[in-house]
């Protein structure tokens, strides 16, 4: 488990760095105005993947209950149907992109009418692709889907640079976010699949499995939605010179939102280890958080210290800098990255509530972007408002979760030093209590 942690992180940074990369390499190769264009469909392809993650997220903790009650070979039947089930309103999406095509490209001034439909395909095949990693990630094959992460960032790069340098613009870069899923998708279902079929007869009911964990789908898209809808509605609403010093610090606040993704990914089947054990492990917690705080520490420090050197080598020196926007957005994204774990660490323990709060948050940050004043300065500032409301109610109800498992398990171990308990016993004990 710990190689293939190791493992894990490695390729996953690697996967995250491919798609820095493949952001400094479309801001090179393209001009500023059709960057901030990719930038823009890019956050619109992260809107429809938080989706998929969200949903990846719910697929996740059912596939560990899987393996917990009927065993891994049956992982690859419940993520299938999961997929299958998720493909249907991902379709109903995918036609209305396409039917409101013109509108969508008369927006945000694509003058290529390809563009909507790669996107249309990229996120049909996206929703595919977060069950199937949703059911490597529960079953904790950590090494295989670094993998697949690898992969798909990989190909995106090569294949959207590749057509970038053949003249298609903007479209060959969207191009390729659907030739990655693609191949990543392939890889999951050849890694997924039971060799020589599954080894059982009778069929897997999903629904049992599924439903407990959908409303996490709402907790996690109320952090994942806010992440990428400023740099959309920004496009829509500023001119080509105010989005030069926007993109290279929505770039910047995407890095660090990624690197905390990437360790929610590694954490959140361990935290589920460990709730429905009922005993808080501490070394997990500090080690999750504690890698949480230098990622934010670091991005942070280089941000107030070296501003201008970070926006050059985000987007080079064609792009206008602003030192203070581009440190306001990073704390905002460094309040939601944090967020972001502890409403993971929220799931795990079941504590899907949390969105009945994050959601309106995260709605009424969407409209504050689209009635405020349309600027740099103030779409930073709602960032930065709106996070820190999520990361204060993550927080709180995060601290108030962890304090309620530290009692009961004290309480636990109290009642079995004056009368010792068998293992089911202190379970279900524990189930009561949580």
């Amino acid at each position: 488990m710990a190689r293939q942690s190791i493992v894990f992180l490695i390729l996953a940074l690697a996967a995250n760095g491919l798609a820095w990369v493949y952001q400094l390499v479309m801001a090179r190769m393209l001009e500023p105005r059709e960057f901030a264009v990719v930038l823009s469909i890019a956050s619109i392809v992260a809107i429809l993947l938080f989706t998929g993650n969200a949903f990846q997220t719910a697929v996740a903790v059912g596939s560990a209950d899987v393996v917990n009650r009927v065993g891994a070979a049956r992982v690859w039947q419940f993520a299938s149907r999961a997929g299958i089930l998720g493909a249907a309103p991902a379709v109903a999406i995918a036609v209305l992109l396409l039917v409101f095509g013109p509108q969508f490209q008369q927006t945000f001034e694509i003058a290529d009418s390809w563009v909507v439909p790669w996107l249309a395909l990229s996120f049909l095949i996206s929703v595919l692709l977060a069950a199937g990693r949703g059911g490597l990630q529960g079953s904790l094959r950590f090494g295989t889907l670094g993998a697949v992460m690898m992969a798909e960032s990989g190909l995106r790069l090569v294949v959207s640079a590749t057509l970038v340098a053949l003249g298609f613009g903007v479209a060959g870069a969207t191009a390729g976010y659907a030739a990655g899923f693609a191949a990543a998708l392939a890889l999951t279902v050849w890694w997924l699949r039971p060799r020589g079929g599954s080894s059982a007869s009778d069929s897997l009911a999903l629904w049992p499995f599924l439903q407990p964990q959908l409303p996490a789908t709402l907790a996690a898209f109320g952090i994942f939605g806010v992440q990428a809808t400023d740099v959309v509605i920004a496009n829509a609403r500023m001119s080509a010179v105010a989005l030069e010093s926007y993109a290279a610090a929505a770039l910047a606040g995407r890095i660090t939102f990624y690197a905390g993704f990437v360790l929610s990914l590694l954490a959140l089947p361990r935290f589920r280890d460990m709730f429905t054990s009922g005993r808080l492990d501490r070394r997990l917690l500090s080690a999750a958080f504690g890698a949480l705080a230098v990622v934010l520490v670091g991005v942070l420090a280089v941000g107030f210290i070296q501003p201008d050197l970070l926006h050059t080598l985000l987007v080079g020196d064609r792009y206008a800098s602003d030192a203070g926007l581009m440190q306001t957005y990073l704390l905002g994204t460094s309040l939601l990255t944090a967020a972001l774990l502890v409403t993971h660490l929220l799931i795990a323990a079941g504590w899907h509530r949390v969105w009945l709060a994050l959601l309106p948050i995260a709605t009424a940050q969407t409209l504050a972007y689209a009635l405020r004043d349309p600027t740099p300065q103030s779409f930073a500032g709602i960032l930065l408002v709106g996070s820190a409301a999520m990361a204060v109610v993550s927080g709180t109800t995060g601290a108030t979760l962890l304090w309620r498992t530290a009692r009961a398990q004290t309480s636990i171990a109290v009642t079995a030093q004056a009368e010792p308990m068998s293992g089911s016993a202190i379970r279900r004990a524990t189930d009561r209590r949580s």
